[in-house]
């Protein structure tokens, strides 16, 4: 209940919280049936909070931690699970993860997927036992709907393979080259193999760890991929750091085949931008290219630009997502006030963890007019 004289609706000290409720003003007509009351409209937010509550808690004692777990408190029940967006948005997004070790960058990109789609469910495809990893298990004790996936990269790929008609021979020769820890570019054609296998055979949203989510993606956003940089002289650079394709695309279908039987450890780009770039300009009627600004807000040489500036290139142009290309960007220091730390303040889950070089404690933040605020 909204009103001056009452507990807990004075002196502000509900301000920014009312959204999760449903708020009955003193003095005006009740308006509510409490047999059929649809969830209040903060149920999502709601679940954020609680999910910040919770990566305190489990980290401040392991007896509060053993006792959430044994009266059944969590994992948590989300207010939020099950209720639908206005407008349809994809549900299934892939990330993979080539290293043990876990990265907060990492772990802010998941966030960023379930801050714009908290109902979706996101696999984390790894050739590594990840299940022991704190940084993707506090996703499940709060209810979110993260599964991790291990995969052993021969037996990925060749499922793929032979779904494109790929003859063993040739399989054999690619997958031994791949798997040469001499080869310079070893690392990252294996990435580009295991997105097209993985996306090919279940469709959905692959994302790149250093992508990150600014918007809900629409279900009418399908067979998309996107410029890194704008078109120059005719030279169309296309990346694949985010790919949204249902499964079985026929554009994914010609990247594999095109992966498999083309395939030149030597050089760097021979499965990644410059293979989606020559299956584009070969026939451009099975996917949709979208301009730079919808998923790289900025240019492949201007990243630092988002960590050093208030440079909010992504309102501007109503980016979908931003890439933070992380062999660009992996040492670089997250300035206070700058564009990256806004939104990596603004779109999290566990936003206890407001700077990724110096975690915050729960203690100096407040939460002021629908968002966390540092007291220093």
């Amino acid at each position: 209940m909204a009103a001056e004289k009452l507990p807990g609706g004075a002196g502000g000290r509900t301000g920014g919280l009312l959204d999760m409720f449903h708020v009955f003003h003193a003095g005006t007509e009740w308006t509510y049936n409490l047999t059929a009351l649809r969830p209040a409209n903060g149920v999502h937010e709601a679940d954020r909070l609680r999910a910040s509550f919770w990566n305190v808690i489990r980290k401040q004692s392991p007896f509060y931690k053993d006792t959430a777990f044994l009266f059944g408190i969590v994992p948590l029940q989300r207010l939020g699970s099950g209720i639908e967006e206005v407008e349809a948005t994809h549900r299934l997004f892939h990330f993979t993860i080539t290293k043990r070790k876990i990265t907060w960058r990492q772990q802010r990109a998941i966030e960023f997927v379930f801050y714009h789609h908290p109902n979706a469910r996101v696999i984390i495809h790894s050739e590594f036992d990840l299940g022991n990893k704190a940084r993707l298990k506090v996703f499940q004790d709060a209810g979110y709907d993260l599964r991790l996936r291990h995969f052993r990269l021969e037996n990925l790929l060749h499922g793929a393979s032979q779904e494109v008609g790929i003859n063993e021979e040739t399989f054999q020769k690619v997958i031994i080259l791949l798997q040469d820890p001499t080869r310079s570019f070893a690392y990252s054609h294996q990435s580009d193999f295991i997105r097209f296998s993985i996306l090919y055979e279940e469709g959905g949203v692959y994302l790149d760890t250093d992508m990150y989510v600014l918007r809900p993606l629409p279900k009418a956003m399908n067979q998309h991929l996107g410029y890194q940089d704008d078109p120059v002289n005719g030279d169309e650079p296309v990346n694949g750091a985010i790919l949204v394709f249902e499964r079985r695309a026929a554009f994914l279908r010609r990247a594999l085949i095109r992966a498999f039987t083309h395939y030149n450890p030597s050089f760097w780009t021979t499965v990644g931008p410059s293979l989606l770039t020559y299956l584009h300009r070969q026939d451009d009627s099975d996917h949709t290219i979208m301009p730079q600004r919808t998923f790289y807000p900025y240019r492949h040489q201007e990243v630092e630009r988002c960590f050093e500036r208030r440079d909010d290139v992504t309102s501007k142009h109503d980016s979908y997502t931003l890439h933070l290309n992380s062999r660009i960007s992996s040492k670089m220091e997250t300035r206070r006030g700058s564009h990256c730390h806004d939104l990596f303040s603004r779109y999290c889950l566990f936003c206890d963890e407001l700077d990724d070089t110096k975690p915050q404690s729960f203690k100096r933040l407040v939460w002021r007019n629908g968002g966390w605020e540092n007291l220093e």
